[in-house]
């Protein structure tokens, strides 16, 4: 039973009012998402950060969602990934979709698509990547057979330092989809934060088929548990590993949050890796993202 998450707990402080609730065309952004995943989900849940957004949520799709999930309150983290992690912590799922919920091109087709492919390649977990290694983090499938409560628990572990991309670095066997396997619609993945990104939609990259990439897990863990161990410099030499791994595969993103990991672990350390550091300004140029954006 695939349960599809669409993630709402967002403030859209850049957009200046609620983002979701913004009409296109006589259809709420909100609404277009919801759709999009009806017809792939067997059901449809909404991550709100709290009850009275829920059910204002809730009255606007009706039929096309089941039901709400509030986030947690004892987690270090914020933003996106409490959401995750508060629906496995709260609902029994199985097989999950999470989605964006400020997606307003989103269509159903595509996903189907990144559906089939995750299965076909066995995979544990999936997510989308553009031409330039860039990953669209808050898409992503777990199957049945991926380890979420075991994923929840390093994600707290962590604490301040986990991210959303955690849930797929933590995964056993996790697919890189490219972008242009799965649509000819350049906007379909895009997602808006400001006024400007609605106006005048930029594609993220180019729609490149390209071959899928699997990537294992075991580097993640063994660095977590040296971290747990506060063993810093071997849980540093690990992610740093992590890193060159996703990297020589082009999957850019994943490798700087690797990178950035492996930098605060020899910080800890009193080491500093000045290697390290051209690696995370390489691939932040790869991926033209700034300091505050990583």
């Amino acid at each position: 039973m695939l349960t599809a998450i669409i993630l709402a707990g967002g403030l859209s402080k850049r957009f200046g009012g609620d983002k979701l609730l913004i009409e296109i065309n006589n259809t709420t952004v909100l609404m277009r998402v919801a759709k999009a995943v009806y017809e792939v989900a067997d059901k449809v849940l909404i991550s709100v950060k709290d009850e009275m957004k829920g059910q204002l949520l809730m009255e606007k799709l009706r039929d096309l969602c089941q039901g709400i999930v509030t986030d947690l309150e004892d987690v270090e983290f914020g933003g996106p990934l409490r959401g995750m992690i508060s629906c496995i912590s709260k609902v029994g799922l199985n097989e999950v979709l999470f989605v964006p919920g400020d997606m307003p091109w989103l269509e159903a087709d595509p996903l189907v698509s990144f559906l089939e492919t995750c299965k076909s390649y066995d995979a544990t977990a999936g997510s989308i990547i553009w031409d330039n290694g860039l990953v669209e983090v808050l898409i992503q499938y777990h199957s049945k057979n991926t380890k979420l409560e075991k994923i929840v628990d390093a994600c707290k572990a962590r604490g301040k330092i986990a991210r959303v991309s955690d849930m797929l670095r933590a995964s056993e066997k996790t697919c890189y989809i490219p972008a242009g396997n799965l649509t000819e619609k350049p906007l379909v993945f895009n997602n808006i934060n400001t006024l400007e990104d609605l106006m005048n939609p930029k594609p993220k990259g180019r729609l490149t088929k390209g071959e899928v990439v699997t990537v294992m897990s075991k580097h993640f863990w063994k660095a977590l548990e040296s971290w747990k161990c506060k063993n810093f410099t071997s849980a540093a030499e690990l992610y740093e590993c992590e890193g060159d791994i996703n990297a020589s595969f082009g999957v850019n993103h994943i490798a700087l949050h690797a990178y950035i990991d492996a930098s605060i672990c020899f910080g800890l350390g009193s080491i500093h890796n000045s290697n390290l550091e051209e690696k995370i300004s390489r691939e932040r140029l790869r991926l033209n993202l700034s300091r505050n954006e990583a």
